[in-house]
């Protein structure tokens, strides 16, 4: 179709999903490694999937649709078998996940919302019964990382930088660090659990740790009161870095940074290494070198890059404040050295 927008792992590592965007989107699935088509899933949604995960047991796909449309559809993906359908919000949704403890609990967050679902057997048959999470005297905000406790809680990040602690689709508890600061600065982007640490991380660039039964059993008479915390730990991965996703990879974790690329952190011993950078956002203007298996690119993220084709690796950058739009490394009839190259950017300016 015209591309791929999101994507599942199968819990067993077997098979990959990829929901598609574009008129009449599917959702394909792989087996791997061998990369052979195995299941298509037809009719989900109308233009675009923006999430998807599988069910831990790995029999069913939960899979998200945008605009206009909005649906919820959960798939008994061997059979290539829709089970259950619903309009998830009005808005965009960012992610949806089962729960791993709780057979037929699912929660869905996205734009101004996060809804708590449940897989119901009704007088009519099964039935996807969704409540809307309620903010109360709490700023709504929009809401991406969130983890599934256990007994059925739920811890989210806030745009504010807050945790919010939900029960029955209601805020339990705000959380804040000690002193008054909010866990963040800005956008809570991860929330998971580790064992008896809850990690969290954010467009702040930083993640932090948290003690799991300090969260799990806290008790407040007035949520418009923060409760402090005091964080276990925390690693920031660069000065300008802003973290979108977080992998686990044994004690390590791989880090999605949307300005500077993949890095592997240890939160243990507090290092950090930088894996690939690449461009965030779109990529506007490339062009190669007349006389070296050189080439750049320039994108939205105002980086221009060299990179090394031989050594499939990034020579330098620089940054300007303004998106790139065109790029012209300029021939050997011009500049017989051909180190020269000419650069446009949106704003008018022409570098050199």
């Amino acid at each position: 179709n015209e591309g791929i927008q999101c994507c599942a792992v199968h819990p067993n590592k077997e098979y990959v999903a990829f929901g598609e965007s574009g008129k009449n989107p599917q959702v394909v699935i792989y087996q791997f490694p061998t990369n052979k088509l195995y299941r298509i899933l037809k009719g989900g949604t109308d233009s675009a999937f923006t999430a998807m995960n599988f069910s831990p047991d790995g029999k069913m796909l939960a899979c998200v649709g945008t605009f206009p449309d909005y649906t919820l559809t959960v798939w008994d993906w061997e059979k290539e078998t829709l089970i259950l359908r619903a309009k998830a919000f009005s808005q965009d949704i960012f992610r949806v996940t089962f729960s791993d403890k709780l057979a037929g609990r699912l929660v869905s967050s996205g734009v101004g919302h996060i809804r708590f679902w449940e897989m119901a057997k009704t007088f009519t048959g099964l039935k996807l019964q969704g409540e809307i999470g309620k903010f109360g005297n709490i700023e709504i905000s929009d809401t991406s990382g969130y983890a599934m406790f256990p007994d059925g809680k739920v811890l989210s990040g806030a745009e504010s930088g807050s945790l919010l602690l939900w029960e029955d689709a209601l805020v339990k508890c705000e959380f804040e660090r000690q002193g008054g600061k909010k866990c963040h600065k800005g956008m809570v982007e991860i929330v998971f659990l580790n064992g008896h640490d809850v990690v969290t991380a954010g467009r702040d660039g930083r993640i932090r740790i948290w003690d799991f039964t300090t969260i799990d059993t806290a008790e407040t008479e007035d949520t418009n009161i923060p409760i402090s915390l005091n964080q276990k730990g925390k690693l920031r991965i660069s000065k300008d870095s802003s973290i979108r996703s977080m992998y686990q990879l044994g004690n390590d974790y791989l880090v999605v940074d949307m300005n500077n690329g993949l890095w592997k952190a240890d939160l243990g011993h507090k290092t950090v290494q930088l894996i690939q950078k690449y461009h965030s956002g779109a990529v506007r203007a490339a062009n190669f070198s007349p006389n070296a298996p050189l080439f750049v690119t320039g994108g939205d993220d105002g980086y221009v890059r060299l990179w090394n084709i031989v050594g499939k690796s990034l020579i330098n950058e620089l940054h300007f404040s303004s998106a790139i739009t065109k790029i012209l490394w300029v021939p050997l009839s011009t500049d017989d050295e051909g180190i020269t190259i000419y650069v446009g950017f949106n704003d008018g300016c022409l570098r050199v």
